[in-house]
């Protein structure tokens, strides 16, 4: 019998230790849902980053899974509540709430809490802010694209004409229509437009930026607004400095699609393109030999500060390894040469303070003045989004009623009246909920 144990227990130890040594363990595998809003370029950019990390780490596998934007929420709540773990998300602001109050998403405070290596001061303020919701920090900071104004040089230079960075702060609203104006031409006496001062649309998330300036909001709150402001003194001089560009001046087109900017702009047909997203450079820079450069945004009544838009990472709380996948979106997010080469291929601004400096170095064939983005990113009343339930709702009514203003059809004053009339509603349905 004692024999018969011991050679029991050899066998065993030498088939554990053949398990050990000749059977590889099985990969970690990380489900990330990667959502088609964010563009081919970002999708290439996080498989090349996911070859590079699975190499670094055998036991760790990154399942990239590829959901069309519209369908993006739907994958992610269908997916928890049939108990199919998911690890990490990309949500933005403007979609993320129905998500977090759903409980799908990790508090990421206590891993920073944790980490040796990355801490939340290591962001540019609002970055923080960004993704804080009601006390929960419900995404890891990747970049941030500011609005900036784009102008052409070359047209300014043609009307002589002060361009806005030898303005500085003489670069006002006033001085904006003065110089679009002088732009605009009908070069053939044929009745139509040629050229335009200004190029603009009728995007919520673009136009509110005037409200800020003007010293106001268009909802109350950035967690969870519960009223309208459409209504007060800054909407309607923020609005009416809007439309006037339109109904006014006649210094920007209607025509948005016949306009486009990316092709427009190029061409020398359009002056300036202000509320701009900073990838904007990645665009024009398709085209060679544009002369153009970028500035801050005119100031309005109040201030001249900018909108700045976010994007992040998010570990599911459906996530059967957290700590595995706060590692994997550390390494896309912070690792730096990642955080570089996310830069180059998007033209997105980093948030994280000691790659700031080294923006327009990173972003091939920047403008002359793209280190005025450092100005704007800390102007201490910038507008970030807004995290509300009916968030894209709210967008979707205002852009539908703006742009009836901007052709003529209903006056700024009516136009207001509608839309606080609709957001109202919209908000009073989700304090029903």
């Amino acid at each position: 019998m004692t024999f018969g144990r011991k050679n029991a227990r050899r066998i065993l130890f030498l088939l554990l230790l053949f398990i050990l040594i000749v059977v590889p363990c099985r990969a970690v595998e990380i489900v990330h849902l990667m959502s088609s809003s964010n563009g081919l370029i970002w999708q290439q950019f996080l498989e090349e980053t996911a070859r590079k990390y699975e190499a670094l780490h055998p036991d760790i596998k990154i399942d990239l899974q590829y959901v069309p934007s519209a369908q993006y929420l739907d994958v992610i709540t269908v997916r928890a509540a049939s108990g199919v773990s998911v690890d990490a998300y990309q949500l933005y602001p403007s979609i993320a709430t129905q998500i977090i109050e759903s409980g799908l998403v990790m508090d990421l405070q206590p891993f920073f809490a944790a980490d040796k290596d990355v801490k939340l001061a290591d962001f540019v303020p609002f970055a923080v802010e960004a993704f804080t919701y009601n006390g929960m920090l419900w995404g890891f900071p990747s970049a941030a694209y500011p609005l900036i104004n784009f102008y052409n040089i070359d047209m300014y230079l043609e009307n002589g004409l002060r361009t806005p960075n030898e303005l500085g702060k003489e670069f006002t609203w006033e001085q904006f229509v003065d110089a679009a104006k002088k732009m605009t031409k009908d070069d053939n006496g044929d009745g139509v437009t040629d050229r335009y001062g200004v190029f603009t649309n009728n995007d919520l998330w673009r136009w509110f930026v005037y409200v800020n300036q003007a010293g106001g909001q268009v909802l109350n709150s950035l967690n969870n607004p519960d009223k309208s402001l459409f209504l007060t003194a800054p909407a309607r001089t923020g609005l009416k400095f809007f439309i006037d560009l339109f109904q006014t001046h006649h210094v920007a087109p209607q025509e948005f699609a016949k306009w486009a900017v990316a092709t427009t702009f190029p061409k020398g047909l359009i002056g300036n393109v202000p509320i701009n997203s900073s990838s904007f450079v990645s665009t024009i820079n398709q085209t060679p030999g544009v002369n153009y450069d970028v500035s801050e945004l005119p100031h309005g009544p109040d201030n001249n500060a900018t909108a700045i838009f976010m994007s992040a990472y998010q570990i599911s709380s459906t996530s059967r390894h957290p700590q595995e996948t706060w590692e994997w979106i550390k390494f896309v997010a912070v690792e730096l040469e990642n955080a570089r080469n996310f830069v180059r291929a998007t033209g997105r601004v980093p948030v994280l303070r000691r790659l700031l400096g080294e923006y327009e170095n990173l972003l091939p064939g920047s403008p002359p003045h793209m280190y005025v983005l450092q100005n704007m990113l800390v102007h201490p009343k910038v507008q970030l989004e807004y995290l509300s339930p009916v968030a894209n709702e709210i967008r979707s009514t205002t852009n539908s009623i703006v742009l009836q203003a901007i052709r003529g059809n209903i006056a700024v004053e009516t136009a207001l009246e509608q839309i606080d009339a609709q957001v109202t509603n919209l908000l009073a349905e989700v304090k029903r909920k």
